[in-house]
């Protein structure tokens, strides 16, 4: 089925070639007439599924007609197609493909800009895996205006790319703009048995512009066919005016995934976690997390569960972290994908009785538009119950309960790069509701992200 669908593509492709770029489009008129049933009988042949006998007229054809664009683009594109024939040697399809190859640069020695002979170029240094080759000449078409269907059918092999290669690192880093780095609230009063007082140093709200730099990486070591063996980590480090909190954080992870089918897996990591802010060590911890992913058709669902061993240096408060995540992503239609989150964290100190539980959920939308522009917008609703006692800021036994909302819009700038870096630009809104006197507060963020995949 595979070979017959590949024939009607290959004959398909040679009559739009034809309609939209024929011999006298590019200089190269002929009124042989002969020439004319020779093509004819090639398409017949590669119809009948005779491409190894097409090939063999049209290596001969190309000796005679060496400037001939579109006779050296059909010979380009059969020589692919017999690449895939089953009773050839690893040997003998990579001589074929060398050809093809080949061929596709000599056409575009002459005619850079033709992006289609770019794409087959790319599509023939995949199929030889020279993956950075075919990922720099997929690019290049996504560069110029492309068909949806074709920018879907580059994204899978670029995806493909990144899953057979065993490790990937991201650089970023991003200018960003915060009204409120503490997370301040605006109020400057607490009443305390009915009296008013009014705070003279609550601390200022922070708001300032920063620094981001990131830098994480991944390494699958394939044990087997179904087991590999994951090492990774990362390190971020932000600068705020004044140095307050300025953070770096670094962890790193490893353990095994299994590949339990073609659309179910699981990973199982131990990782640790070492933060620092300002000039004293924030806290480390160490955590045990299960990973699974799940393909259900076009819905893409994952669910991790973490378990977090966490100490904080500054104070000597230790406690145990739990938490939960499941997530979806639904392909609505070839341009829209939602996505839903839902979560739970229990937060248990060891030495005190002020435990916290926090519930989640998020909804969002990503639209890709036509000038490659993407829109990636959420919403995010947090809950989080407190027990123990918040004497002065809540006088009665009443419990602390706050409410935090986010919203949040990305904005991706199609394949635009800058040296290689990828620019989006990120606006939060943020906003805490709290029972708790003082704890209440509002915050936006705004960030210019340029991003970098190796």
């Amino acid at each position: 089925m595979k070979i017959k669908l590949t024939r009607l593509f290959i004959l398909i492709v040679s009559i739009f070639w034809s309609c939209f770029f024929p011999a006298r489009a590019l200089g190269q008129e002929s009124s042989d007439s002969q020439l004319t049933a020779d093509l004819e009988n090639i398409h017949e042949l590669i119809h009948r599924g005779q491409s190894e006998t097409a090939l063999e007229k049209l290596q001969a054809m190309t000796d005679s007609y060496p400037e001939r664009l579109d006779i050296l683009f059909l010979l380009g594109i059969t020589v692919v197609e017999v690449s895939y024939s089953s009773h050839l040697t690893k040997e003998e399809k990579g001589k074929l493909l060398d050809e093809a190859i080949f061929t596709f640069q000599a056409m575009l020695s002459k005619e850079p800009h033709l992006h289609r002979v770019h794409l087959e170029l790319a599509r023939a240094y995949f199929l030889k895996g020279e993956d950075s080759l075919a990922k720099k000449h997929f690019k290049q078409v996504l560069k110029e205006e492309t068909p949806l269907q074709v920018e879907e059918n580059i994204n899978h092999f670029l995806t493909k790319i990144k899953e057979r290669r065993p490790w990937f690192g991201r650089i970023s880093f991003e200018v960003m703009y915060d009204s409120n780095i503490g997370k301040i609230s605006d109020e400057d009063t607490i009443y305390i048995y009915g009296l008013p007082f009014t705070l003279i140093n609550k601390g200022d709200n922070n708001s300032g512009m920063g620094l981001s730099l990131r830098a994480n990486g991944e390494r699958q070591h394939k044990i087997n066919k179904k087991l590999h063996w994951r090492t990774g980590g990362s390190i971020d480090h932000k600068e705020q005016e004044g140095g307050q909190f300025d953070e770096i954080t670094i962890q790193g992870y490893t353990g095994p995934r299994w590949l339990l089918n073609q659309a179910n897996e699981m990973s199982l990591l131990v990782g640790f976690r070492h933060s620092q802010r300002g000039n004293n060590s924030n806290y480390q911890d160490v955590s045990v997390r299960i990973e699974t992913g799940h393909h259900l058709g076009p819905v893409k669902v994952s669910i991790q569960t973490s378990n977090y061993d966490h100490k904080s240096q500054l104070h000597g408060e230790e406690k145990n972290i739990q938490k939960y995540e499941l997530k979806g992503l639904f392909n609505l239609t070839s341009r829209l994908q939602a996505q839903a989150k839902i979560g739970q964290e229990y937060d248990k100190p060891k030495f005190s009785y002020q435990n916290s539980s926090l519930s989640s959920i998020e909804v969002g939308l990503k639209l890709t538009l036509t000038q490659k522009i993407i829109l990636d917008l959420s919403k995010e609703e947090q809950k989080v119950k407190y027990q123990g006692n918040w004497f002065p800021y809540i006088e009665d036994e009443t419990s602390r309960r706050d409410q935090i909302s986010f919203a949040r819009l990305k904005v991706h700038l199609g394949s635009f790069e800058l040296f290689g870096f990828r620019p989006y630009l990120s606006l939060v809104k943020e906003k805490r509701e709290s029972n708790a006197q003082l704890h209440s507060y509002k915050r936006n963020f705004i960030g210019l992200n340029f991003i970098r995949d190796y």
